[in-house]
């Protein structure tokens, strides 16, 4: 059995007098109409250290609603590695609301990581690796094996109005401990007692719109010099919205001193847009639901939703954007950037995005998809080409662009060194600028004879094994890369 199993799972607790450490908790709505800190939308606090193993919460946030929460955790071993911890408990009220034990997983059940991690906050740095103190009602791993689904989600209208107490508790695999207190104020808001009117649009800029599993979110902050007419305090009320074919709904806003922001519930009626009198707050996208479905773009691209792909319904958008801010590293740029939202949620399964590039005469072997950061830089992303349609499975929204990878491998020589699996050799080292270096398709020669040849892709370093003696050898190494560029270089050492 080659699957992971912590030494904790037998006993065995390893030397280790290295605290772990708390960086952030966040608090994210978990139902439609979901009010935290006067807004729909999620909330973060530090988490503030006061003693060796000790946190207090930055700030006591005020909740309507049903909330998950989630905290940032990193755990080091002394020489900048960073690893996640054994135990993370939940605790409301003196209560344990869910506990998760990290001793088995199977990698069977690797699409289950975003329900245990969140995948987003924990790709960002110094955020530590992200928990969800909460339980999904499709987990199956063993992490919460013995609490419900849906447990550790917590309901303000479960509890009286007033002061809630919490607690995080974290250990390590060296039984070092951590812990966070923190606490909420339970609150009741009612959004039917006030008519919020259309008019008010006119202080505020134009939408922009975020989802979660649960709502969409409309925001548009006020205009420079534009006066709140309710004062500095928030007012919860009623918006009328109208729907593409003009039938007003009544949907919760918050009118706040900095902003407003309207909570749509997640059907199918708002993919086609809504209005507040004449102005547009959402755009037209397409709602795909647990049975999944196929989302075409005008420009020639699609995505394929399979049944299961998503648990819960998402309003998805694929089209393409103006690609003059890509930095290509010099590749050609072959289309447009296409984006695919949503870009903050992880799909149950994977989806099929498949893209055409029309009105290219070149060799298509040398296309790649490449993913575009919001800062225009390009990664490479992978793809398969069948039948002049280039496509790639993703779990997240995102940016990709069609590049032609022209530019050959880079090859230098480094040194003479060691390897462990061939011994004594000649090392180069190799980079390329597009699709990547084809490890497994280079090649050397030493005076006019084959050599012996190995590669580390983490190293970036290609190994030519080093004849027994002293004699001048002539090097020539070969790569090529994926794109079918090949370097040849020629060195005596």
């Amino acid at each position: 059995n080659d699957e992971p199993l912590a030494p904790a799972l037998f006993g065995y607790s390893p030397a280790d007098s290295i605290f772990p450490v708390f960086h952030n908790l966040y608090i994210e709505p978990m139902a439609y109409g979901t009010v935290i800190e006067n807004s729909f939308l999620p909330f973060q606090m530090k988490c503030i250290k006061k003693s060796a193993g000790y946190y207090a919460l930055a700030k006591v946030p005020t909740i309507f609603g049903r909330v998950g929460f989630q905290t940032g955790i990193s755990d080091s071993n002394g020489v900048g590695n960073k690893f996640g911890i054994e135990k993370v408990s939940f605790i409301v009220n003196g209560k344990i609301l869910i506990e998760r034990l990290f001793h088995k997983y199977s990698y069977s059940e690797d699409r289950q990581a975003p329900w245990v991690f969140d995948y987003f906050k924990t790709s960002i740095r110094s955020t530590g690796y992200v928990y969800n103190l909460f339980k999904w009602p499709f987990e199956t791993l063993d992490f919460a094996k013995s609490y419900e689904g849906y447990s550790g989600f917590l309901n303000t209208l479960e509890y009286p109005a007033g002061k809630l107490n919490f607690a995080v508790k974290a250990y390590d695999y060296g039984n070092n401990h951590i812990k966070a207190d923190g606490a909420i104020t339970c609150t009741d808001i009612s959004f039917k007692d006030k008519t919020i009117p259309g008019e008010v649009l006119a202080d505020y800029g134009d939408f922009s719109v975020t989802q979660n599993h649960f709502s969409l979110i409309a925001v548009a902050k006020r205009k420079p010099g534009a006066k709140p007419k309710q004062g500095n305090q928030p007012v919860f009320g009623m918006i009328e919205c109208r729907d593409s074919g003009g039938t007003p709904f009544a949907m919760p806003c918050i009118l706040r001193e900095d902003a407003i922001e309207i909570a749509f519930d997640n059907h199918a009626r708002w993919q086609y847009g809504a209005r507040v009198k004449n102005v547009k707050i959402l755009e037209e996208t397409v709602f795909v639901d647990y049975n999944g479905k196929l989302v075409r773009s005008e420009e020639g691209g699609e995505v394929q939703f399979n049944i299961r792909s998503l648990h819960f319904g998402a309003f998805v958008s694929f089209g393409s954007a103006d690609n003059k801010c890509v930095n290509s590293r010099g590749l050609p740029k072959i289309t447009p950037v296409w984006v695919l939202k949503p870009g903050n949620i992880v799909f149950d399964a994977e989806a099929r995005v498949r893209l055409a590039f029309a009105n290219y005469a070149g060799n298509p072997e040398k296309l790649g998809v490449y993913c575009v950061s919001d800062n225009g830089n390009v990664s490479y992303n992978g793809e398969t080409l069948e039948y002049g349609i280039l496509s790639f499975v993703t779990r997240t929204g995102g940016k990709y662009i069609v590049l032609e990878d022209n530019a050959a491998p880079e090859v230098k020589y480094s040194r003479v060194g060691f390897n462990y699996d061939i011994g004594n050799c000649f090392i180069f080292t190799v980079s390329d600028l597009g699709k990547g270096v084809d490890y497994l398709g280079m090649s050397a020669t030493i005076n006019g004879k084959r050599a012996v040849v190995y590669s580390d892709p983490d190293r970036r370093e290609v190994y030519v094994k080093k004849p027994a003696g002293n004699k001048v050898c002539d090097i020539k190494v070969k790569v090529n890369d994926r794109a079918g560029n090949v370097t040849s270089v020629s060195v005596k050492k």
